[in-house]
């Protein structure tokens, strides 16, 4: 995503946790121009966020089952992150959902 004077690169893997068969955040990633802004990662089970320089403000064990950059709480070192998570509380995901769908169509 461009933006806020540079790219923004995200990623977030999902995985099974091994353990309990549940669903869990394996790793989640979030880049300014190549430079780190927030990375977890279940291996380790920690979390690290960065200021708005790329330095790092501190490290921390994280929820594996929700996303460290939407439960972000707002400081003022953390602007380009909470720019991209409010980009990103913007868009809306549709998916059909094929089981509450009529087999026929009664008009176009």
């Amino acid at each position: 995503m461009q933006g806020n004077g540079g790219l923004y690169q995200y990623r977030l893997e999902i995985e099974r946790s091994p353990a309990s068969d549940q669903i869990r955040i394996g790793m989640e990633r979030l880049l300014h121009e190549g430079k780190p802004l927030y990375e977890c990662s279940a291996a380790t089970g920690k979390a690290i966020l960065y200021r708005d320089d790329h330095s790092p403000r501190g490290e921390y064990l994280f929820d594996w089952s929700v996303s460290g950059v939407a439960g972000l709480h707002e400081r003022a070192e953390n602007s380009k992150l909470r720019w991209f998570r409010d980009r990103m509380s913007t868009l809306l995901v549709v998916r059909p959902n094929p089981i509450r769908m009529g087999a026929e169509s009664r008009r176009e």
